[in-house]
């Protein structure tokens, strides 16, 4: 399947200015997934793949992209497998560097989650209003790479670190509405902790615990 996507942007400029951009997007996606079940978090197998470029039109360089990602079963049969695998890449700005400089922010990222389903308690004691399906456990880790790529024709590298790594382990835990307030979309309501090491920010903190509200359209 091609893709095609022009679309305007927004960026802070280094000085602090709104500059207006137009991003230009084409690349392939194939793929092949199994039906989800109502049961499980994940497709039972799956795999899919895309690749292309994206060209922001007052950057001089077409900066690729790449991305992979799989499904496989778990231990139990509504157990699921979430693997992904992704390269990206963007003109590196900060409050000394604008875009066109020469420097390339790529971001290598890979994520494993583990879906576990359970207490399917089908409870509808509220209905129509609220339809609780069952919970769910998802323990999950990811790796990122972060490297600055230098352009020798425009600028010469020169102190400090090039490229930092970035893990987290972790889990989310969720309840699955079936029905809630009349919405007939499988809702999810829950939070997410993940710990983080690698952040080179000294005041960023060594955590992250997020809120969690998704609906399957």
């Amino acid at each position: 399947m091609a893709e095609i996507d022009l679309a305007p942007t927004d960026q802070t400029s280094g000085d602090g200015r709104i500059v207006h951009e137009l991003t230009a997007t084409a690349g392939l996606r194939a793929y092949s997934v199994l039906p989800t079940l109502k049961s499980c978090y994940f497709p039972r197998l799956g795999i899919g793949a895309s690749v292309g470029v994206s060209k922001v039109f007052d950057f001089d360089p077409a900066l690729p992209y790449a991305s992979v990602y799989g499904y496989l079963p778990g231990l139990w049969k509504t157990h699921g497998i979430g693997l992904s695998a992704s390269y990206s890449t963007e003109p590196f700005t900060n409050e000394t560097v604008t875009k066109g400089f020469g420097i390339t922010l790529a971001t290598t990222e890979l994520r494993a989650n583990y879906a576990i389903p359970f207490l399917s308690v089908d409870w509808n004691g509220l209905s129509p209003l609220v339809y609780v399906r069952n919970f769910e456990f998802i323990p999950k880790a990811s790796f990122t790479n972060y490297s600055l790529l230098w352009d020798p024709a425009r600028v010469t590298p020169s102190g400090g670190d090039t490229s930092f790594n970035v893990w987290t382990a972790g889990a989310a835990l969720d309840v699955v509405l079936g029905n809630f307030w009349f919405i007939p979309y499988n809702i999810r309501f829950g939070v997410s902790a993940v710990y983080v090491q690698g952040n080179p920010d000294p005041e960023a903190k060594p955590y992250e615990i997020n809120l969690i509200l998704n609906i399957d359209l």
